[in-house]
């Protein structure tokens, strides 16, 4: 009887090795694929650029607006397949793969990624142009929005990223049920 529990022990402590070898080299695998991708923004203190972020109009139902720097090099340097991460908020970012370049015939390049994640699929459309840079996250929980403007001495764009309360227009048939009763 001792034998077989000491055989037991030592099959669930080689067990709990591999295990624990298998999580190590899994983690690995996972910190190392989020560390190849650079971030498209950077995000800044309000008070270094107030008259710039002040002059972008965002829109009215926005709940969540964050200051960010893109820069121009980077963006630039980005290539088909390139992974890129997005920053949404300061504590959560999106791996995208970049499936398609556009160069536009006014000078403007555009850039679509997506990604499959187990919510579905998640893309990001950005646009460069001289004066202006503006980008649309989607996901499967929130849509985001980036608009930022060229600073006038540096190839960067300050602006920002937002998120806005969705509102959808009821249906034909709600509109129907919802009407209040004649008197």
């Amino acid at each position: 009887m001792k034998i077989h529990l000491f055989l037991c022990v030592s099959q669930i402590r080689e067990l709990i090795i591999k295990v624990y070898r298998e999580l190590v080299f899994f983690s690995c695998l996972f910190v190392s694929s989020i560390s190849c991708a650079d971030s498209i923004w950077e995000f800044i203190n309000q008070k270094e650029h107030p008259e710039i972020l002040s002059s972008i109009a965002t829109a009215d139902n926005v709940f969540v607006k964050l200051p960010i720097r893109i820069p121009l090099s980077y963006l630039t340097s980005l290539q088909l397949e390139d992974q890129i991460e997005v920053k949404i908020n300061l504590d959560t970012s999106i791996t995208f793969l970049i499936r398609d370049i556009s160069n536009f015939g006014n000078g403007d390049t555009g850039w679509n990624a997506a990604n499959s994640s187990e919510e579905g699929l998640q893309t990001i459309s950005m646009t460069a142009g001289r004066e202006h840079f503006l980008a649309s996250i989607i996901t499967a929980e929130n849509s985001f929005w980036v608009i930022a403007n060229k600073l006038t001495d540096q190839d960067d764009y300050i602006g920002w990223i937002y998120s806005c309360l969705l509102y959808t227009s009821p249906s034909q048939r709600d509109l129907s049920t919802s009407r209040m009763p004649s008197s």
